[in-house]
């Protein structure tokens, strides 16, 4: 019965709400699932409502990979403080808008960091990201801004230690962040088996990234010129996100679509 009002839960927000009052073990999934189709705003609904609603760093998180949940994202990232008491919540916030082109706060946000994390390789279980890796990834993120740097070390660091592995310590969809930094830097093909570096573990936060990391992986892909992962790719990501809400999701999937018909027509 629980598995049945998970799968209900996919394309209504009234089904969500369901499962939650029926299943409150089962909220995680059911919202999960939602997010991973493409309903980002009737989940958001019902997760703002029933669950944390005053913990965004989940939304910011899909956010920081996901364009559909850009609006909702921005809001609450402009009351952050630069402060925050979760360092999670902060760097979270931080990344989302430094991946936004927003680095107005990001050097007192790092300060903030070094100077509150006594030990920057861990802050603990309940933190999450640790304080050295966040600082590593904005100040890679704060390069990648800058199209006349000479040299980036901060964003050769972060892709250096995502090769060794970061779990959990930083957000999930960072891979898809970092991917598109070095594309911006001119590294493709750094920037494509950055992307491919995705956990296969069911966990929400982690599984809540995959389309994205699978859209940008086909569109990486296609551009140094490997038509049959990109092509792989594409294919897994419409069978996964199959009920896009209507705007910036439907039409990304809608672009995906061309993009795949174009690359079978092509590899003819």
């Amino acid at each position: 019965m629980d598995e049945w009002l998970v799968t209900q839960a996919l394309g209504d927000a009234t089904a969500i709400e369901e499962t939650t009052r029926r299943l409150p073990a089962r909220f995680g999934a059911a919202v999960s699932i939602a997010i991973t189709v493409g309903l980002p705003l009737a989940t958001w609904s019902v997760y703002w409502r029933l669950a944390c609603g005053h913990d965004p760093s989940l939304m910011l998180t899909r956010a920081l990979v996901d364009s559909g949940y850009t609006e909702v994202a921005a809001r609450y990232a402009a009351s952050m403080p630069d402060t925050a008491s979760s360092m999670e919540l902060l760097c979270t916030t931080e990344l989302w808008r430094v991946a936004s082109g927003d680095t107005s706060r990001s050097r007192a946000v790092v300060d903030h960091i070094v100077h509150s994390t006594r030990d920057r390789e861990s802050v603990g279980p309940r933190i999450g990201p640790s304080g050295h890796l966040c600082v590593e990834a904005i100040e890679a993120g704060i390069e990648a801004q800058d199209p006349g740097a000479t040299s980036r070390p901060a964003l050769a660091r972060l892709d250096a230690l995502h090769r060794q592995g970061t779990g959990n310590k930083l957000p999930a969809g960072i891979n898809v962040a970092l991917a598109r930094w070095l594309e911006a830097s001119g590294d493709l093909p750094a920037a494509v088996a950055a992307v491919r570096r995705r956990t296969n573990a069911w966990t929400e936060g982690f599984q809540d990234a995959k389309p994205a990391s699978l859209r940008e992986e086909g569109r990486l892909a296609a551009l140094v010129g490997d038509t049959a992962g990109a092509i792989a790719a594409y294919e897994q990501y419409l069978e996964l996100r199959d009920q896009p809400e209507p705007g910036s999701l439907q039409h990304e999937v809608a672009t995906v679509r061309a993009e795949l018909a174009a690359l079978k027509a092509k590899r003819r």
